[in-house]
């Protein structure tokens, strides 16, 4: 599942990593904090 909670710096971080944007990280990781 996309939906998951962790540290938002380190979801973006990971997005980026894989070539993606950080509005994808929020849109599709659905990063929520701790």
């Amino acid at each position: 599942t996309p939906f998951r909670y962790c540290n938002p710096r380190n979801c973006a971080k990971e997005c980026q990593g894989r070539g993606k944007e950080t509005t994808y990280c929020d849109e599709v990781c659905k990063c929520s904090g701790w």
